[in-house]
């Protein structure tokens, strides 16, 4: 396996391999409602190899991540992936599907990034986890 330590690397081996990622106005946006909200915790449904969430907390290191990812193969390169950055102890992974994940902590953003036709389900089982 490769070991990829650089974002740029990453998003480029996502790319060649055709996994769907996070595209860079999304990522900027979310940068930046991340900062200027002084967000502290973020749920991400849908973690694919996990660049999202390494570029969110890359940017925000103050961030505590949970991502859940159905799929094993995406889990554990995501797992691989934030290995090589060293961000285990900061990027909690959940390998199960989210609509059967039950948590009980609350989060300043949620950001759905899974199966697009499960997006109303998704919002209205983890919607009381908001914090407001």
């Amino acid at each position: 396996m490769i070991q990829i330590y650089n974002l740029k690397e990453l998003k480029t081996k996502a790319l060649e391999d055709k996994v769907p990622i996070i595209c860079d106005e999304g990522l900027d946006f979310l940068e930046k409602l991340l900062l200027e909200n002084k967000a502290k915790s973020l749920l991400e449904i849908g973690t694919a190899i996990g660049y999202s969430a390494i570029a969110l907390y890359l940017s925000a290191p103050n961030l505590k991540i949970t991502s859940i990812e159905r799929d094993n193969l995406m889990y554990e390169k995501a797992l691989d992936n934030i290995k090589n950055f060293n961000l285990t102890d900061k990027i909690k992974l959940i390998n199960n599907d989210a609509l059967e994940v039950n948590l009980d902590e609350k989060f300043d953003v949620i950001f759905i990034d899974a199966a697009k036709a499960q997006y109303i389900k998704f919002f209205e089982k983890y919607k009381s986890l908001l914090n407001t």
